[in-house]
Order: C-alpha cells, then structure tokens, then sequence
C-alpha cells in the first residue's frame, strides 16, 4: 500500500492510497459472498450460485461497489494508524478501480489548523485578585436571599417589606382594558430593586381585593435608533405577604450555611472563600479568553469550512425547534436529526 498526503491549506489535507490487487482479495471476496446471498440465477437456488458464475455475470459491479466500501475502510485505518483527527466529513474526490490489478483513490478531509503562535509573549493579561468580600450589616440581607417568613392578612397594609400577587390587566393610553387577557396570581417581592419603582408607590397602604394603576417607559436601542414604549396596567391585589425578618441565631447560620458556621463572623468567614474561589475562577476564564483573543488576533488561519457548515446545521436544527445532537460516528461530526 502507498500513501500520501498532500497539505492543502491550514486546515485541508488530501490523502491519496494505491493498494494492489492481492491487498483487497480478501474484501473483494467477501463481498462476492455478501452479494450473493441475495443473487437468483435459473438452475441455482438462491444464495447457491457459484462464485465463478457470480464474477462472470456480476463481477464489475459487485467489485466496483466493493471498492468504494475498501477506500472508506482503509481511509479511517490509516487515520488512526497515523493519528489524524479529522474535524469534519472527508470527502471522495477521486476513486480508481481496476479489476485485478489495483485500487486508488483520494479523499480530502479536514483538520484543526496549526498555528505557529507568535507575538503573544509579551501580553500582560490582568487577572482580577481583588475579590469582592460581602460584608453583612443587619437582617434585611438575609431576609430576601435565605429566608423569607410569610404571614398573609386582609389587614396588612402594603410597604417595601411586602411581596403581593395580583391580577394584572393591560390598559390602553386611555385607562380602558386592553383585548389582552389578563396575568393571574403574578407575584412581585416588592423589596428587590429590580422592581418598577412605580409598583411600591402606588402599592402603598392597599388592601387585598384594592386594585391600583402604574405606567412606566422602556427604552431600548434597535441597532443606533432608540425606541420608547410606554406601558399601562391595572393590578388587582390577590395575596399580601409580609416579610419577618428571622432571629440571628446560631440554629439560623447553620441553616443558611449548611451547618458550616454558627455566627456572623463564621458566616462571613465561608463567603468569604466562597467568594475567593468564584473571583479567582472568574479571572482565570477570563485571563484565558484574553489570551485566545489576542493569539487569533495575531495568527490568522484558514477556517475549516466544512466544520462550520456542520455547526451551521446543527444550530439550524436547533431554531427549528428539532430534538437533534451533535454525533461523532466514526470520527466524523455532524449534526443528525433524531427521529
């Protein structure tokens, strides 16, 4: 068997093989004795006919099928005999075959590029070691994050330290309900800050089954236009739910500390290796993706297109909304449908 590989590009290569005859005798009859289990000719039963027969009558068929299944065989043997990871589907592009005397073909296939990294020594990436440590400072922190008491009353009347459920009916510039149906039991902690300053204000000192109205403007950009929406809405208070604030114990930071600390202090002290180990993660990654940015910056490389046409087609599948995987089947990835 000779092989040889032609460097295309960064990332295309050419694999061309000739096998003599004698090389594929084995393949070429066992295929003679998978074809025929399935061959009829008058006055053999079938299955029955004579090999002989079988290369008189199907012969340059059945060999030339067979060869086409030899080339496929041999190509992914000698990537792993040679430790050559394609990225993508190898394509035939050549496939010669002459009756007892030889096989050739050539396949061209798809690797990951090699860069020879330059200019990137000298890139100072900042790692962020100046980790965040939270300090706690009253109860209210630990109110919303960890533990949230809820006493429901038609009596309690509405501030920031409150969450409700209500009805929420869209209205027009007009004050009049919208066409759109309303959203049932829609629940808003009106302590988060996230919250439409709005909603609290107009909150205030209402009751369950009391009904209040608020109007707000969103601002967004469409490209370099700016766009303003303005939104009206009436809510109808369905549940209030005050929030009691729990007693600073020793039974509370083991609850909310998985038994790791059983004072402020000790609590401070885990969020604080919390923290240490999340920032440091955090400036790794991005310490990394910095470094990436800057040696592709610098390396420019042939992109493997049949790689990103296989991407392609699985983020298609994806926006159609399709149950699919990327599957590597004989080291060949692509996107596949799953029936």
């Amino acid at each position: 068997m000779e092989t040889n590989v032609k460097v295309l590009n960064d990332c295309e290569r050419e694999l061309e093989v000739t096998l003599k005859y004698d090389e594929i005798s084995n393949e070429i009859n066992a295929a003679y004795k998978k074809e025929g289990k399935s061959i009829s000719v008058p006055g053999f039963r079938k299955g029955k006919v004579p090999t002989q027969l079988l290369k008189k009558m199907y012969g340059d068929a059945i060999e030339y099928k067979a060869s086409e299944d030899i080339a496929n065989k041999k190509f992914w043997e000698i990537t792993k005999e040679q430790n050559i990871e394609t990225i993508s589907a190898p394509q035939m592009i050549d496939l010669n075959f002459v009756r007892n005397e030889k096989l050739s073909f050539k396949i061209k296939y798809e690797v990951k590029p090699e860069l020879e990294l330059k200019d990137y020594k000298d890139f100072v990436g900042k790692r962020a070691f100046n980790y965040v440590i939270i300090s706690i400072k009253g109860k209210s922190a630990y109110a919303t994050t960890y533990g949230i008491y809820p006493k429901t009353g038609t009596n309690n009347k509405i501030d920031k330290n409150y969450k409700i459920e209500i009805d929420l009916q869209k209205l027009d510039i007009d004050g009049n309900p919208t066409d759109e149906p309303a959203a049932k039991n829609f629940a808003i902690d009106l302590s988060e800050n996230n919250v439409q300053p709005i909603i609290p204000e107009n909150a205030q000192g209402k009751k369950i089954g009391e009904k209040f109205r608020f109007s707000f403007t969103d601002e967004h950009k469409h490209g370099e236009e700016l766009h303003k929406e303005e939104f009206h809405y009436e809510a109808e208070i369905k549940k209030i739910e005050k929030i009691v604030f729990p007693e600073e114990n020793a039974e509370f930071f083991k609850k909310i500390s998985k038994n790791n600390a059983a004072s402020l202090e000790e609590f401070k002290t885990e969020l604080r290796k919390e923290f240490e180990i999340y920032f440091k993660n955090q400036s790794e990654q991005i310490y990394h993706n910095n470094l990436l940015s800057k040696v592709v910056a610098n390396n420019p490389f042939d992109v493997p297109k049949g790689y990103v046409e296989n991407i392609k087609d699985g983020i298609k599948l994806l926006k159609k909304g399709e149950p699919c995987h990327i599957k590597i089947d004989d080291k060949l990835i692509h996107a596949k449908k799953i029936n």
